[in-house]
């Protein structure tokens, strides 16, 4: 980062600026002419108003004149309005400069700034709407020779490493002058190592030339702390630590400037513009960003000075570890600021959309719409979203609300069988469950409910339940089973076919045409077969039936603590 050197001389150039809160009149009469002076320029406003430290008024017809007493070159002016370019305010659009020079705003919203430049030693603006300035900067040349003003390369701003600095002029054959304490200066010889937060100071001389002005550049050398997770990189929230990651993340969720990601050892907020993730991506080790607390909600700030970023350090993802799924065994009365950014889903409860709440039986969370959601209307739903802080308020920022399916329990269900059957080559699901005895189903055909015939379970000596076909005249399979908590560990169903659907505890069914090793090991009452006989209805021993023998048999089994029973099997 090197400046070359050119050859020039400058001609001296002199600004002055004028401010509504050093340069107003609280004497001045509105609608009335003043002139604002300062180091020999004058800016006079012909109908007006300076009576506010808040800005200077330049009525609609008006004129602002800008001159110096000794008619120099003036070579640029800066008009600063107090508002920008809305409906109602009184901004840079609404000047009208001179012919000669060139005038130019921001073309966006803001047009908060107009700038004349050129070379005449009286410029005069006419407003077509009143115009409220808050500063009036004008720049003129007094005809003397000056020294050009030094450069530093690279410019100041925030580093995280010691940085080389030159000092150049593009003056020839000048001397250059610096200081870190603007008082103290010592001749420039050669490139100057920064490796602690310091301002910089420089002006040049030349001969037959006066000295330049003083150029100044601050160079903040920030400490960047490595960091192997998230747990360690919160650590340094409360100092404003600027951290580094040695060690990948997850993403897994992103919206706007919003992006969470999770490790093994917590969850973090990410906040800033950054490369897109999706859930289950891995951001490689190597992203740095400033740790702080916002309203005290701790996240990764993208933003590490003033003017200075950090998002070039996401690099794409390198893989997907699969989907981060939310936490699903909080209660809301869980729900404090030490779950802060942690996936959260609570279910079926009660959503108020008129408070923006979600609550059981016993908490209420506050939800507020971070991510502009189509909120539904109140009622009870499953909820998703991030736990966030803003003050002493612990809330939660949705990311889905789905309609919630209550739970079932032993005291209303005994078992939810899904059937689907084929019948004039179509075909049908039916749900069938058995509440207090009663069979219903829901035809999923057309999503409407109907009765069907009751299927008549088989009820041995074990409690276990055989379902047989009695819808005549259709070929059904079970395609699964979903059996309530608490219900027997084995369903034994018997259709075209005999299937075995295990229930392992966690509300998750098997499916299997395979009859398992000891059918009755599998008994509710956890005890284990060690042997097993069959008899047919004669009274005669034989072999274990087949699945589709299509028989009622008798079987005796013997336990491992000794004790032993018979049930009748329809195989």
């Amino acid at each position: 980062m090197i400046a070359a050197v050119a050859c020039m001389v400058m001609n001296a150039e002199t600004t002055v600026t004028f401010t509504s809160a050093e340069d107003y009149d609280s004497d001045h009469t509105q609608y009335a002419e003043y002139t604002l002076s300062r180091d020999g320029v004058n800016v006079t406003v012909s109908s007006g108003w300076n009576n506010s430290s808040s800005y200077f008024r330049a009525y609609k017809s008006s004129t602002l004149t800008v001159s110096t007493d000794d008619d120099y070159t003036i070579t640029q002016i800066v008009l600063t309005s107090s508002a920008n370019n809305t409906a109602s305010n009184y901004s840079i659009p609404y000047i009208t400069a001179p012919d000669e020079g060139e005038w130019t705003y921001e073309a966006s919203s803001s047009y908060k700034y107009g700038t004349w430049t050129g070379s005449s030693t009286e410029v005069v603006f006419t407003m077509s709407a009143q115009v409220r300035l808050t500063t009036i900067e004008v720049t003129y040349d007094d005809g003397t020779v000056s020294a050009a003003k030094p450069t530093f390369s690279p410019e100041g701003g925030t580093y995280f490493d010691a940085q080389t600095v030159e000092i150049s002029c593009s003056t020839d054959g000048a001397t250059i002058y610096y200081s870190t304490d603007g008082e103290n200066y010592t001749t420039y010889t050669e490139a100057l190592t920064i490796s602690e937060t310091t301002t910089l100071y420089a002006y040049a001389t030349a001969d037959g030339a006066s000295d330049s002005s003083v150029a100044s550049a601050t160079y903040t050398i920030e400490t960047i702390n490595e960091v192997a997770n998230i747990a360690a990189a919160l650590e340094y929230a409360s100092s404003d630590g600027i951290v580094k990651f040695t060690n990948p993340v997850t993403a897994v969720y992103q919206n706007g400037y919003y992006t969470y990601v999770t490790d093994d050892t917590g969850w973090m907020l990410i906040y800033g513009t950054i490369t897109s993730y999706s859930n289950g991506d891995v951001i490689p080790a190597g992203f740095y960003g400033k740790m702080t607390i916002y309203s005290n909600l701790y996240e990764l700030s993208t933003t590490v000075a003033t003017g200075t970023y950090s998002s070039d350090s996401f690099e794409a993802a390198t893989e997907n570890n699969g989907e981060v799924s939310p936490i699903t065994s909080y209660t809301l009365g869980d729900i404090d600021s030490s779950k802060m950014n942690e996936y959260v889903t609570f279910s079926g409860v009660t959503f108020d959309a008129d408070a923006l709440s979600i609550s059981d039986d016993e908490s209420t969370l506050a939800v507020y719409n971070r991510f502009s959601l189509e909120l539904p209307d109140s009622g009870t739903y499953d909820v998703t979203g991030f736990v966030s802080v803003y003050g002493s308020t612990v809330q939660l920022y949705p990311t889905e609300f789905s309609e919630s399916v209550e739970d079932t329990t032993t005291e209303e269900f005994t078992a939810t069988i899904y059937i689907l059957t084929s019948y004039a080559d179509t075909d049908y699901i039916y749900a069938y469950n058995e509440i207090d005895g009663e069979a219903t189903a829901k035809y999923y055909g057309e999503w409407q409910t109907t009765l069907i015939e009751a299927l008549t379970p088989v009820i041995d000596d074990e409690g276990n339940k055989w379902y047989t076909d009695t819808l005549t005249g259709s070929n059904i399979g079970i395609i699964l089973s979903s059996l309530t908590y608490g219900q027997a560990d084995t369903l034994w169903i018997t259709a075209a076919g005999t299937y075995y659907i295990t229930y392992n505890g966690t509300n998750d069914c098997t499916m299997s045409t395979d009859a398992p090793v000891g059918i009755s090991s599998l008994a509710a009452d956890g005890r284990t077969v060690v042997a097993e006989k069959y008899y047919n209805l004669a009274g005669v021993e034989v072999a274990e039936p087949t699945n589709d023998a299509k028989a009622m048999y008798i079987v005796v089994r013997n336990y491992s603590d000794g004790t032993a029973s018979s049930a009748k099997v329809i195989r």
